[in-house]
């Protein structure tokens, strides 16, 4: 709806050889001249730098790598997320707590920790009571981390899953294994749609899919007229869905 008169195209990323698929989906876009603008979402250092180089209006769906510092970008308020998830287990009254991150970490990801961590401890939490685990979104890999966890500490459990998928793996454990005792689950994905999030604390996004198109498209607009500061950003607020 910002643009209606563009065309609108979509690009994957390949699995190898991004770098190369980059510089001549670039080159081909420069030779247009200045009718070519990218929303590219999240990316290595390496593309956002190609991309920085290339002098074509580009904006960030995500949050840029520590590195980048010129992109506009649009991302969710990551450390608002871990501070409201947290605060939701805790009055569940979660002793412990456990957060179970993907193996492959994106920038934003240390943003939720450091939101965990902050509402935890300022509920007094001990960080002997909090443990930090990044592991593959593998079944049975998901189900022995979080049987550790069980094992280690204290109930009333508090668990703090990044991914829906990772959720759809740690559920059944602690369900079986915390049968007379009380525990909870929070879901740090906004987007995951599967009857579990009926069933278990989840994030959402405040605003619409619409309404964040419509500011992906107005921080573009800005940035192809040139009336952006440099890294300026747009922050999408989040809110806590209680299970139904």
């Amino acid at each position: 709806s910002e643009f209606p008169f563009g065309e609108v195209g979509v690009k994957i990323l390949p699995r190898s050889g991004r770098i190369t698929f980059v510089m001549k989906l670039l080159q081909a876009a420069l030779k247009k001249g200045d009718t070519e603008s990218f929303v590219l979402v999240t990316g290595s250092a390496d593309i956002q730098r190609l991309f920085i180089k290339s002098g074509l209006p580009t904006i960030l769906f995500g949050y840029p790598q520590p590195s980048i510092t010129e992109l506009p970008f649009i991302d969710r308020d990551s450390f608002a997320a871990g501070r409201l998830l947290a605060q939701s287990l805790l009055h569940r009254q979660s002793r412990s707590l456990m957060i179970l991150m993907r193996e492959r970490l994106l920038p934003r990801d240390h943003l939720l920790v450091d939101g965990v961590l902050t509402e935890a401890t300022h509920h007094g939490m001990s960080l002997k009571s909090i443990f930090f685990r990044s592991v593959e979104e593998d079944d049975q890999s998901v189900r022995a981390e979080v049987a550790t966890f069980l094992k280690r500490h204290k109930p009333p459990y508090g668990l703090l899953v990044q991914s829906g998928r990772l959720a759809l793996s740690a559920e059944p454990v602690i369900r079986l294994e915390c049968r007379s005792e009380k525990h909870a689950i929070a879901i740090a994905d906004c987007a995951f749609q599967h009857p579990i999030m009926s069933r278990q604390l989840h994030l959402r996004f405040s605003n619409t899919y619409k309404e964040i198109g419509r500011q992906i498209g107005r921080l573009l607009q800005k940035t192809i007229a040139n009336k952006v500061a440099t890294g300026e950003s747009v922050t999408l607020p989040v809110r806590v869905q209680a299970p139904d």
